[in-house]
Order: structure tokens, then sequence, then C-alpha cells
């Protein structure tokens, strides 16, 4: 399979996209804005902020800021697949048409039955984690799907996994879990290795004690902070 290498140049990056759109330059590197994005955040380059082009174009006058000092990598190289066959429209259109039909669709059961064994492997490794962060998120060190979610949240996330795991092996991409990277899920679709993690947002409000938590702080004279998660 051809890949081309990509080179990334910290300095490079800044006058181009200050010369033109991220999209712009983006699509000369043959990849999307949002990776564009990343890069340049990785290599602290400044990008112009939201507005900037139209102003430009309005004949607005705006500072260019300098390059800021950087003590990271000054350079991301990286690696792309390139198909040498041009793309099937035949194949594409059959895709779209499988992918539509009713039967097609991905659906998440209400119970795990007969879970994949990626699935059946990380609900083994949940049962008892090393440890739990302060999102109430099991953390384990045994190979498992990329699953960060907290524990009351886990048995639905199982069963979204299973659907997907299934479903992309139905579609000739089957998942695996990186051998260097216990935690690290991913396919390779055209050549390219793509991770996968499913996530939950997490956040936390101070709420007021209870009468009884009120009770143990006077009994105990210390603090207690009482948060609830949503």
């Amino acid at each position: 399979m051809p890949y081309v290498t990509l080179r990334y140049e910290r300095a490079k990056l800044y006058e181009e996209v200050w010369v033109e759109a991220v999209t712009t330059v983006a699509k000369r590197y043959g990849i999307s804005d949002v990776a564009l994005r990343k890069i340049c955040r990785k290599l602290a380059v400044p990008l112009p902020p939201l507005g900037y082009w139209a102003k430009l174009a309005a004949g607005k006058k705006i500072p260019t800021p300098p390059l800021p000092k950087h003590s990271g990598p000054v350079e991301i190289v990286r690696q792309r697949y390139v198909s040498d066959e041009e793309p099937d429209p035949e194949h594409l259109v059959a895709r779209r048409a499988f992918e539509v039909k009713p039967e097609n669709r991905i659906v998440v059961a209400e119970t795990l039955d007969r879970p994949h064994a990626l699935v059946a492997a990380t609900e083994r490794a949940f049962r008892k984690p090393k440890r739990r962060n302060l999102g109430d998120q099991p953390i384990t060190e045994r190979p498992a799907l990329a699953i960060s979610v907290s524990e009351a949240s886990l048995p639905r996330a199982l069963r979204i996994m299973d659907a997907l795991v299934k479903a992309l092996e139905g579609r000739g991409m089957p998942l695996r879990i990186e051998p260097d990277d216990k935690r690290r899920t991913c396919l390779t679709l055209q050549g390219q290795v793509i991770a996968i993690r499913l996530a939950e947002n997490i956040s936390r409000t101070e709420r007021e004690p209870t009468e009884k938590e009120r009770q143990e702080i006077k009994k105990y004279g210390s603090t207690l902070f009482i948060f609830t998660a949503s």
C-alpha cells in the first residue's frame, strides 16, 4: 500500500496559516482542518481568530502575532495512506444503499447477551478495577476496549461497544486492542489506523450538606466537601 510522508514544520506552518485559511492549508496537506488545528496546537502555532479573514477582506489592518517561544517539538512527521486506485462509484453507491436499509442499522441491545470476545474480556477487566479516579471511573490495566465511563454507565457502554464491534466486524473492519497499549482500541481503514474511544463527560457541582453530614462535620471537626455528579 502506498504511503506518503508528511512533515509539519512549525515555522512553515506559522507562515502558511497566516497567509491562507486553515481549510485551504489543510487541503494542501491532504488532511482535515480539524487535524491541522490539532497539529498547530501541538507545535504551539497561533491561529487566526474567528472573523479574521472577513475583517482582512474588508480592508482592516490586523497585526499578526509573533511565533511564541516553544520548548516542545518544532516538527511533526506522519505517514498518510494514498490509494493508487480510483474510488469505485458503484461500490460507494452499493455501500450507501446497504447502510440505509433498516435491517442494517446498528442497534444497541437492552441486555448484553452473547457479547463479542473483546467486550467479554473488557467486562471481566472492569469487574475488579485497579483503582478509580476522581470522576468515579473504574481504571484497569488489563487489556480492554478504550472505555472511560462511570461505574453506573459501564453496562450501557459495554452494550454500545458490543453493537459497534459486531457491526464493524461484519463490514470487514474488525476492532482490535493494540498489544503495545492495553487501552488503545483501533481499526485499520484504507491503510490508516483509526483509534476509537468511548468516553463519558462528567461534571460536578457542589451542594449543601444534609443534616447528617452537618453533624459529621461538627463531630469530626473537618470540612466535608459534598459533590453531585451529573
